[in-house]
């Protein structure tokens, strides 16, 4: 035997198989030096073989091994070519990436086995692995051979590729013809955006792209509520959660259900987790090790949760706002939902918390539990989550009607996230596009050097809108900021040592600028959650200047844009705190000054929820209550809440890092934004039209509402700040220290199945699995994985629990034996 560079374990295994037979063996250890020499014997009776041998130029373009570019005439006819390719090293990796470099073109295995295809996805990077595609199955693969070729041709046919369906096909296709409808206006050809592209051939979170305009007047849309009369489907079986206190809502939805055949589990609030009967729980609230808890215990007596009705924030005693919301993360979580699961319904109820028919919302801070109920599903397929408004009066909720009204919504399975009972009838959350003309100076509620106080004042944002009422009206401005500037007179050397979009140097040149214009710019170092530091700030402005005549609420903190299960409940309430708590200190201090307006900068997050923006979507969405609720200040002529989209150049978006996988779209994303002038002047509109709540957005927010009603599995939201920092690439990370390698049979299947969804290879028994990639939407496949190879389910909260590969397979082996089964002793 002769080897290279010392004896391998696959040599080794081969002598002890040779020593078995009574076959003698020995190993002589060469180099690769010693392998060249030994050719240079063969290489003249080589290219003399092709003495009276015509070699022609290639008719068509292939990838030179030799080279790794592109054969030339010359090299194809030349046999001193053919005898270097004998000994040269072949430069597959150079060659994949020559034939990468043309966006256009996509890679196709044809063969068995996917070995190509995990060396052109190992060497091409995560975009060139989109465009790679396997046409015949793995050897250990249990497919069809058929399903796995359809597969690929349909992932090219996505991918823009022309297919030619006729030599694919057995059968000849028949045509079905669409009807027409000349007069509604109802196109139904299928636009290229819609379609997804080849990166979606794993992942469910695929986006299709609405339309946007530059037009200013195509941006402002107003929330509104539809009627609707859908007839839900007849409940049949299966098994529902109820979480309430036992009162006489509880007990009239369990007697409805049990009236139409279905079980019920009944979940009551206590101190610690307890069975109290067959059909009866105690839990602590917003606890995932309790909800967990129970969810293994119904498993395990074959009571699987159809859905589940969240009643806590309702009764003698509700549950605050902050707990609901951390009640619905932990529930959602601990529920067995998964791309390949039955859906899995959750329906949060509260009384009170919508303006549907010009009532007023009773708690706008209720309204935090709109992040969940809108981001949630984005992050875990199978759930569907939305939240239901019923009316109360003096006495409470009717019991008997709205236990109707809950069994109604429990048969009724379409994407409504914000549903509303009124008048027995139910109501649907929608976005109107509005009219929305330039500003009037008779209809702005802003007055010549008029005193106005920018909470945020330092943002990109902020300062836009106090560069605008410096320059137009000389204003008075209090700007707040949790870090404040440097000393006026260190502003000069300050200029000089930063680049003008460094945070205080844009702040300082923003200021210059307004009081050159005749301003006045008090600007104060106080946290808007600090009603001492405020209070301070404010009258030390009231003894300069004068009262306050209007407050723009623009105080905000992104978060840090992690799926909500992952997220800390610290972090959730840090981003709560400058948007809700803030709005308290602002009611405290100023609610009953004559205020002219107040101006609550929210955010599309609250509208359309996006992937990693749980909590900022909920802080802003108690902004959007209160410009509806009885906590409105009358003293305060007008209240408005905006739900901007991204602004070009300023603010959060702007100042986003993004993966340099997604930085081309994240710039095209951008360059369609709301210009900083173009925002200051839909600001003015806002602010004239009197409206207590308006949307602005480049995007149209009514097609996209449609797009997520036909089609809830794809997300089509527009892009957002959260959502992006939650994207991954496919590339591994570079770590200096690799982890070491899966040892027993349940760790390297763990690992394959991460390898697989994830296209990271080499993964350790350490690795981490949101590290590598991966996300919610990625663990519930890789349940669906562990389900079908090894038998074992698990919950979304057993991959956050345990998200290596040692932690995950120690807990697939508390719950079964290792499976047997045989394996070639390499597998691509």
């Amino acid at each position: 035997l002769c080897t290279v560079s010392g004896p391998s374990s696959a040599v080794e295994n081969l002598l002890r198989k040779f020593g078995n037979a009574g076959i003698e063996a020995q190993v002589l250890h060469t180099s690769h030096a010693f392998h060249s020499a030994m050719m240079d014997g063969v290489l003249a009776p080589f290219i003399k073989a092709f003495d009276g041998v015509s070699l022609s130029p290639p008719t068509r373009p292939y990838i030179s091994n030799l080279t790794g570019t592109w054969i030339t005439a010359q090299q194809a006819t030349s046999p001193a070519y053919y005898a270097e390719q004998l000994r040269g090293t072949v430069q597959f990796a150079v060659g994949m990436r020559t034939l990468a470099a043309d966006p256009t073109l996509h890679f196709v295995e044809v063969g068995p086995g996917q070995a190509l295809t995990a060396l052109a996805r190992a060497n091409l990077g995560a975009d060139g692995a989109r465009r790679t595609v396997a046409s015949m199955r793995r050897a250990t693969a249990q497919r069809d051979e058929r399903e796995v070729l359809l597969e690929a041709a349909g992932r090219l046919w996505l991918a823009g590729c022309v297919i030619e369906w006729a030599n694919l096909h057995d059968a000849a296709r028949r045509r079905v013809p669409l009807p027409t409808y000349p007069f509604e206006r109802q196109r139904y050809r299928v636009d290229a955006s819609d379609i997804p592209t080849a990166a979606a051939n794993t992942a469910p979170e695929a986006t299709a792209t609405p339309r946007r305009s530059a037009c200013i007047d195509d941006w402002f849309y107003a929330p509104t509520w539809m009627r609707d009369d859908s007839v839900p489907a007849k409940l049949t079986g299966g098994c529902w959660l109820l979480l309430g206190d036992g009162g006489a809502l509880s007990q009239q939805l369990v007697a409805a259900l049990h009236a139409r055949g279905v079980e019920t589990q009944l979940i009551e609030r206590g101190e610690s987790f307890k069975h109290v009967a067959r059909a009866h729980w105690r839990v602590r609230a917003s606890n995932a090790e309790d909800l967990t808890m129970l969810m293994r215990e119904l498993r395990n007596v074959g009571q699987v949760p159809k859905g589940v009705v969240h009643l806590w924030g309702l009764g003698a005693q509700p549950i605050p706002p902050r707990e609901i919301y951390a009640t619905l993360l932990a529930l959602a979580a601990a529920l067995p939902t998964g791309d390949d699961r039955s859906t899995t319904q959750m329906i949060h109820v509260t009384a009170d918390a919508e303006a549907v028919l010009d009532e007023s919302v009773r708690d706008p801070t209720a309204a935090l539990a709109l992040g969940p109920v809108l981001v949630l599903p984005t992050e875990m397929p199978g759930l569907k989550l939305r939240s239901v408004d019923l009316t109360s009066q003096a006495g409470g909720v009717d019991a008997g009607a709205a236990a109707e009204a809950l069994v109604s919504e429990m048969g009724l399975t379409g994407f409504e996230p914000q549903v509303a009972v009124r008048r027995q009838r139910r109501w649907v959350r929608r976005f109107e596009q509005i009219a929305v003309p330039s500003a009037d100076v008779a209809d702005l509620p802003i007055q010549w050097q008029g005193r106005y106080l920018i909470t945020g004042g330092l943002g990109g944002m902020g300062l836009e809108i106090a560069r605008w009422l410096g320059r137009q009206y000389s204003a008075r401005l209090l700007l707040t900021a949790r870090a404040g500037l440097p000393a006026r007179e260190t502003w000069d050397l300050w200029l000089q040592n930063h680049p003008a979009d460094e945070r205080n140097a844009a702040a300082i040149a923003a200021i210059r600028e307004i009081e050159l214009a005749g301003g006045v710019v008090q600007v104060a170092q106080a946290d808007i959650t600090d009603e001492a530091a405020m209070r301070a700030a404010i009258a030390a402005f009231h003894s300069r200047c004068g009262v306050l005549q209007g407050v723009v609420h623009a105080a905000g903190v992104a978060g840090v844009g992690r799926m909500a299960a992952l997220a800390k409940v610290a972090d959730a309430h840090a981003v709560f705190a400058p948007k809700a708590l803030g709005l308290e200190v602002l009611v405290n201090l100023l609610g009953d000054e004559a205020l002219e307006f107040v101006a609550l900068m929210s955010s599309i997050n609250a509208i359309v929820g996006s992937p990693g923006a749980c909590d900022y979507a909920a802080a802003n969405a108690v902004l959007d209550a209160f410009a509806e609720s009885s906590r409105r200040p009358a003293a305060w002529q007008r209240v408005t809440a905006i739900n901007w989209g991204a602004w070009r150049d300023v603010g959060m978006a702007a100042k986003l890092a993004v993966p340099a996988a997604m930085r081309s779209q994240w710039q095209a994303h951008l360059a369609g934004a709301i210009p900083p002038t173009a925002g200051v002047e839909a600001f003015a509109r806002v602010l004239a039209s009197r409206r207590r709540r308006v949307v602005v957005d480049t995007y149209d927010l009514v097609q996209n509402g449609e797009l997520l009603r036909r089609s809830p599995d794809v997300r089509t939201a527009t892009v957002t700040t959260q959502a992006l920092s939650v994207i991954k690439g496919t590339e591994r990370p570079n770590k200096s220290n690799p982890t070491p390698a899966p040892g027993n049979d349940i760790e390297q299947r763990v690992a394959a199945i991460w390898t697989e969804l994830l296209g990271v290879d080499r993964i350790g028994l350490d690795d981490n699995f949101f590290e590598l990639g991966g996300h919610s939407l990625m663990a519930t496949r890789v349940l669906s994985r562990i389900d079908e190879s090894l038998g074992v389910r698990l919950t979304l909260r057993d991959i956050f629990d345990t998200p290596t590969v040692q932690a995950l397979a120690m807990k697939v082996s508390a719950t079964v034996r290792p499976v047997a089964a045989d394996r070639e002793e390499l597998e691509f």
